[in-house]
């Protein structure tokens, strides 16, 4: 039987999940690293535009989905490969 805190981390992943699959099909716009959405997953974390962004997409969907169920965890972009550990959403 899956304790409480199993529970609340099953909660949490799916509501990544979902928060990342809202932005399946975001592209760059006029340049590489660039464009409106882009910049927002930039911004997100004093990013700038030209910055590789795939890090600072993880960092912005677990922010927005930390807000969603006002849980308190800290990734930073360069830890992004321990939420995605293949590379891709799955």
């Amino acid at each position: 039987m899956n304790n409480l805190k199993d529970n609340l981390n099953e909660i949490r992943r799916r509501i990544l999940l979902c928060e990342a699959s809202r932005w399946v099909g975001s592209v760059e716009e006029g340049a590489d690293n660039h464009g409106q959405l882009v910049k927002m997953f930039q911004s997100s974390v004093g990013g700038k535009p030209g910055d590789k962004w795939c890090a600072f997409f993880v960092h912005y969907c677990l922010k927005h989905a930390d807000r969603l169920f006002n849980a308190v965890f800290e990734l930073r972009p360069e830890d992004s490969h321990l939420v995605w550990p293949s590379g891709r959403i799955s």
